[in-house]
């Protein structure tokens, strides 16, 4: 999830030649993909319309939703952000797409 749709389109078509690949415009609309079929990892903006990344983390935990996840994001506190939200996987805009392949590989 992110908020700006070339970044997500661009995310997609890169991951979506190796993993199976979902795209939310929102939290809201995330949170209802996720009360689907199981993800093995979210890849989370904190800047989104409607639900921003830390109202869909505390949503997630309310729900009892378990699934890792990666948190990119421009923020210049996005460390202890990532720390106040419980999340141990971060990456700041621009980052490298391979530092995030690893990190998709090993969640």
């Amino acid at each position: 999830m992110d908020d700006d749709a070339r970044i997500v389109d661009r995310l997609a078509m890169l991951l979506g030649a190796r993993y199976e690949t979902v795209v939310a415009s929102n939290g809201f609309d995330a949170l209802e993909q996720l009360n689907g079929d199981p993800f093995d990892v979210v890849l989370l903006d904190l800047r989104m319309p409607g639900l921003d990344g830390a109202g869909f983390v505390e949503e997630l935990r309310l729900r009892k939703i378990q699934v890792p996840i990666i948190l990119v994001s421009a923020n210049p506190n996005l460390p202890a952000q990532a720390r106040t939200l419980g999340i141990s996987h971060y990456l700041a805009k621009p980052f490298d797409i391979e530092r995030l392949e690893a990190m998709v590989e090993t969640l």
